[in-house]
C-alpha cells in the first residue's frame, strides 16, 4: 500500500461503482481521491473493482465499499438492487467489524466479492 499518490477512474457508473458520490459515467480519467484517509488512516487503499460495484482495503485492514448490492456483494450485512451512490474516504459504506475481521487482500467478481481474512 503507497503512502501517496491518487487514484483515477472511468468508465460506467450507474451504481456509483466509481466512488465518486454520483452516478455520472466517465470517458476520461477522473481522479477519484488523493491520499485517501479513512477513520485517520492514510494512504491509498488495495483497490478492486467488480462490475457494478468496487471495494477498498485501507492501510488499517478494513474494508468500504460503493455500488450495486444486488446479491450482497458489497459486504454491508444487507442485499438488494439498491443503489449506493456513495465517496470512498468520507461516506461509503463500511463493511461491518465483528471486532476480529482484518483483511489482507480483497477481488471483486461480476456479482461477488472475494476477502482474505486475517485470522
Amino acid at each position: 500500500m503507497k503512502t501517496g499518490g491518487s487514484l483515477y477512474g472511468t468508465g460506467y457508473n450507474y451504481y456509483g461503482q466509481l466512488g465518486l458520490a454520483d452516478n455520472t459515467n466517465r470517458n476520461v480519467f477522473t481522479k477519484i481521491s488523493e491520499g485517501w484517509k479513512y477513520n485517520g488512516f492514510n494512504g491509498l487503499p488495495q483497490f478492486s473493482g467488480g462490475s457494478q460495484h468496487s471495494l477498498a482495503l485501507y492501510s488499517n485492514l478494513k474494508l468500504q465499499s460503493t455500488g450495486r448490492n444486488r446479491k450482497g456483494q458489497l459486504a454491508i450485512g444487507t442485499s438488494g438492487d439498491a443503489t449506493n451512490r456513495n465517496e470512498f474516504g468520507s461516506i461509503s459504506q463500511s463493511v461491518p467489524d465483528r471486532g476480529e475481521d482484518t483483511w489482507e487482500f480483497v477481488v471483486c467478481g461480476t456479482e461477488h466479492t472475494m476477502a482474505i481474512r486475517i485470522v
